[in-house]
């Protein structure tokens, strides 16, 4: 049962909503072991088995980003993220550990491209993803100030058979998802549906059936990337790291104090790191809120 102490705590934050699109590949790995074909498997929701990228590691990028922007000890960076470790603030004196401001969460999957005979790719989702997004902008809370839910909830209302798939681009005739055969059906959304949903998922979007989004996401489907492990610049090994694709799109919510006169606000063209292998071109995104008025 909810005391009014948590209903207070809950007024404190406000809800922000956020879209991340990753512009290069992307590994963000899970650090299990993996046996067979693929050696480094990246994370995955514990429920769905979806790609997604967990809050702590959200959370570490987005800190060595404003780190770089601000400064590693500059007041926002330690009021949104908290001190980087314990520090004594003299000899003798208690190591003093402050805790961020600001709540991160995990960064879940909303759309993945998939290559097609008409177009380069659509940008595919499921009747769960869209879903799932509409609860946890329920669940926080969310300030819906620009009508989002009511598009998505057409969008989640539709339910393609297994093998099929929904395009919203009328002049889309014949088209077939390559490597999956899955014929694409072009279907009408009312009012400026379609729009807002482009803003949130991607251009050129196309909703698959459950089962059919969860296939397309699994280890035999996700790209594999060969890596060579030298030894004296000598090639000793080859492995098989698992990627999320350039132009995968995720969502995370956040919360910041009503008090705080700090924000999250990303520069264009400069992108944001997450996850490993920066130094190959791993993980540059682009993130940027929505749903917020001018």
């Amino acid at each position: 049962m909810q005391t009014n102490q948590d209903q207070t705590n809950e007024m404190l934050y406000r809800r922000d909503l956020y879209i991340i699109t990753a512009r290069t590949n992307m590994h963000v790995g899970s650090g299990d072991e993996a046996y067979g074909l693929v050696d480094n498997r990246v994370q995955r929701d514990v429920v769905t088995k979806l790609p997604n990228i967990n809050a702590s590691g959200l959370k570490g990028a987005l800190r060595e980003y404003f780190s770089d922007k601000w400064g590693e000890k500059s007041q926002e960076v330690i009021e949104i993220f908290g001190s980087d470790s314990f520090e004594k603030t003299a000899p003798g004196e208690k190591k003093i550990h402050q805790a961020g401001a600001f709540r991160f969460f995990n960064a879940n999957l909303l759309s993945i491209p998939v290559r097609s005979n008409v177009k380069p790719f659509f940008r595919a989702t499921s009747p769960h993803v869209v879903t799932d997004l509409i609860e946890m902008m329920d669940t926080f809370g969310y300030p819906d100030e620009c009508g989002i839910k009511e598009h998505l909830q057409q969008l989640a209302a539709l339910k393609p058979e297994k093998g099929k798939a929904f395009t919203f681009d009328s002049t889309v005739k014949d088209a077939v998802l390559e490597d999956y055969e899955y014929t694409v059906e072009a279907h009408q959304l009312a009012g400026d549906a379609v729009t807002v949903i482009k803003g949130i998922i991607g251009d050129n979007p196309v909703l698959m059936n459950e089962l059919d989004f969860m296939d397309i996401c699994d280890d035999y489907h996700l790209p594999l990337i060969a890596r060579n492990c030298l030894d004296n610049g000598r090639s000793t090994n080859l492995w098989h790291e698992q990627v999320v694709p350039r132009e995968s799109r995720f969502y995370f919510f956040l919360l910041k104090p009503l008090g705080s006169m700090y924000d999250l606000e990303f520069s264009q063209g400069d992108p944001v790191q997450i996850g490993g292998n920066a130094s190959i071109g791993y993980g540059f995104t682009r993130i940027e809120k929505i749903g917020k008025k001018p």
